[in-house]
């Protein structure tokens, strides 16, 4: 089995151009790979010391428990919607578990200075420099350019395919 090291993975963001003042989209789905010494933790602390507190590192924590059923219509059985609304415990920004990159992202939460936006599915925590607007969501708006993806338009972004907006 190949494993995979902090330096090796250093080595792998320095040559997609990833520096100190980088801002970077991070979606790590962990379960796809073996090997990663060290592995979430590895991952976000490498990219926190290439950033610093100059760049930042942000990360999907979606929420589908919070739906409503009818939306998870394959999951809770119609004759049981009722009963299910009335007992979801809702959103909240701390105790609420990211359901996307589970280790990675769940993790990533309980790091000093790691905020979370307020949206009940469509979350994204942050941490480094980034505008706290981002954190106050508009329901109707959580996926936008111009609300919590907003950082995405400015220069050294990055997103997990290496993408580089200039």
């Amino acid at each position: 089995m190949e494993i995979y090291t902090k330096e090796d993975f250093k080595q792998i963001f320095i040559d997609l151009g990833i520096q100190k003042g980088s801002k970077v989209l991070l979606e790590a789905d962990l379960d796809r790979y073996s090997g990663l010494v060290g592995n979430a933790q590895m991952l976000i602390e490498t990219l926190q010391e290439l950033i610093g507190d100059t760049g930042l590192l942000c990360m999907p924590c979606f929420s589908y428990s919070c739906l409503d059923p009818a939306c998870l219509e394959n999951y809770y059985p119609y004759e049981k919607w009722k009963e299910v609304r009335e007992n979801l415990p809702g959103f909240h920004v701390i105790f609420t578990p990211s359901e996307i990159y589970k280790d990675c992202t769940n993790l990533f939460l309980r790091y000093k200075d790691v905020y979370r936006s307020n949206h009940p599915v469509y979350s994204f925590a942050y941490w480094g420099n980034f505008d706290e607007d981002v954190l106050k969501v508009d329901v109707n708006d959580a996926l936008s350019f111009h609300g919590s993806l907003s950082f995405l338009n400015e220069k050294d972004t990055f997103n997990k395919t290496g993408y580089r907006h200039h």
